[in-house]
């Protein structure tokens, strides 16, 4: 069964109809899918519907739109070690070269964070270690 047949068959002619066949549809349209190939399939119908691949992760990592915008960056940690990360979806034209940092190791900036963001004292933190709070 092809796609005119499809639509042609009482069981697809209406939202209700569909639903009711969902497993059918969903059966017979898995094998005209896989018919061609996703390209194909999207060169046939971009002009019709909208339409576009899923790509898995390392494919849509890939992707030059998504390099071209700066969505990837490669960071090298202190010990060389080289990592991808996402990169910030907000673009601004006033900034030339986003910066990204290394995620910190677990508790690197928590002594920072207590004293400088939050005001702890020198001897709070110490209380805090002793008893394995931080």
């Amino acid at each position: 069964m092809g796609v005119r047949e499809l639509a042609d068959d009482p069981r697809f002619n209406s939202r209700k109809a569909r639903y009711e066949n969902k497993e059918d549809l969903y059966r017979l349209l898995e094998k005209v899918f896989l018919t061609k190939t996703a390209v194909e399939w999207i060169g046939l119908l971009e002009d019709q519907v909208p339409i576009s691949p899923i790509n898995s992760i390392d494919k849509a990592l890939s992707d030059p739109q998504v390099l071209s915008r700066n969505m990837v960056a490669k960071l090298e940690g202190e010990n060389g070690k080289e990592i991808n990360i996402v990169g910030n979806p907000i673009k601004m034209s006033e900034i030339e070269k986003e910066r990204f940092r290394f995620p910190p190791r677990l508790g690197q900036d928590t002594e920072d964070i207590l004293s400088e963001i939050l005001q702890f004292s020198p001897e709070e933190i110490v209380s805090l270690r002793e008893r394995q709070i931080i």
